[in-house]
C-alpha cells in the first residue's frame, strides 16, 4: 500500500502499518484508491491489504478515523464494483467484524490469515471464524 515504513511486529507495527497511522494515511488512501482504479480495469474483483491494527476500542479516536477513512474508500471502492478484502489477524474477529458492520458500505470482506490469528495471538482461528466467517472470502495459511 505504502508510502511509508511498515513494521509487521508488536512493538511498533500498530503505529506504522495500515491506515491507523495518521502521518502517511491521505497518502495511503489515495494509493488505494489507484488499486481500485487498476483492479477495475484489469478486471480483478478486489483490493486486499492489511489496514492496521485497528484499535479494540471503537470509541478510540483512531478506530473512528478509521472507520471514516474506510468508508470513504469503501463508497469509492464500490462505485468502481470493487471489492475490499481485510487481511484478517491484527486485530480480534470481534473487532474486524464491528469495523466491517462500522463502515457498510456492503463491499467489505475478509481474508481470513489463520497464522496471523495466533501470531498476534488474538484467536483461536477457529473460533474466530465463528464469529467472522459470514465475511471471508478467501484464506490462506502459512508453514514453516
Amino acid at each position: 500500500m505504502g508510502p511509508g515504513i511498515y513494521k509487521y511486529n508488536f512493538t511498533e507495527g500498530p503505529s506504522t502499518s495500515g491506515l491507523i497511522p495518521r502521518e502517511n494515511r491521505a497518502a495511503r488512501v489515495e494509493r488505494l484508491k489507484q488499486g481500485a482504479d487498476f483492479c477495475k480495469e484489469a478486471g480483478i474483483p478486489a483490493v486486499l491489504a492489511h489496514f492496521g491494527f485497528i484499535p479494540e476500542n471503537p470509541k478510540d479516536i483512531l478506530y473512528i478515523e478509521f472507520i471514516d477513512t474506510m468508508k470513504s474508500f469503501g463508497e469509492y471502492a464500490l462505485k468502481q464494483g470493487i471489492e475490499i478484502h481485510f487481511e484478517a489477524g491484527q486485530e480480534t474477529p470481534v473487532t474486524l467484524l464491528r469495523a466491517i458492520e462500522d463502515i457498510g458500505t456492503g463491499n467489505l470482506f475478509v481474508n481470513y490469515d489463520t497464522a496471523n490469528l495466533v501470531m498476534y495471538g488474538n484467536a483461536n482461528p477457529l473460533d474466530g471464524l465463528k464469529v467472522i466467517g459470514k465475511y471471508v472470502k478467501a484464506l490462506h495459511a502459512k508453514a514453516r
